[in-house]
């Protein structure tokens, strides 16, 4: 809550790598996006667990598959609202049933400057590779830079889903992004 106020301007940019479930982008928005605060049904990770959860009925049947470790559907709302004049929203997710569910949500919510991309945040822009989605909001899934088993002593699964890769500084410099004011980078591990 702190660290929202110092960060406030009038248009403010965010980038959130290994977007997910959406949880530090709807965060994003209820600190600094007005829209976002009046047009959206979700004041909180719970109930934004749950508008994900009318989109994809696979969601409803398997809630633990979908739903991870995290806990973040159990933290309170924010408490300090600063409304920005312009927002922008960059949310990365490489997994293809994520992103789509990503995009769809933020779509319906109606609420400008959010974008979802299905790629990976890596060190340099290009094609990376990923595993077959199997469940929106699958935390496991990681990036490679070439296609290849995983663990294959143990039968493990395969990179083989090519994605967009970017670098943070190429991405910026081909959507004019001047600044990034806010950065989140959650990418199970991926991120060392």
């Amino acid at each position: 809550e702190r660290i929202a106020t110092s960060l406030y301007k009038r248009h403010m940019t965010f980038v959130n790598v290994g977007a997910n479930k959406g949880y530090r982008v709807v965060e994003f928005l209820q600190h600094f996006h007005a829209q976002a605060e009046t047009a959206s049904r979700w004041e909180s990770n719970r109930q934004w667990l749950a508008t994900l959860q009318q989109l994809d009925d696979r969601y409803i049947h398997h809630p633990r598959l979908a739903c991870g470790v995290c806990n973040d559907c159990n933290e309170a709302p924010p408490s300090v609202h600063m409304h920005a004049s312009a927002v922008e929203v960059h949310a990365f997710e490489m997994d293809r049933c994520s992103h789509a569910l990503l995009a769809k949500a933020f779509s319906r919510a109606g609420v400008a400057g959010v974008t979802v991309h299905q790629a990976a945040m890596t060190n340099q822009t290009g094609v990376a590779f990923t595993q077959q989605c199997t469940m929106p909001g699958n935390e496991g899934s990681t990036v490679r830079m070439r296609p290849g088993r995983f663990n294959p002593g143990n039968g493990g699964g395969r990179w083989q889903v090519e994605v967009k890769a970017w670098a943070l500084d190429d991405f910026a410099a081909k959507h004019a992004i001047r600044k990034i004011d806010w950065l989140v980078v959650d990418t199970e591990g991926s991120d060392a």
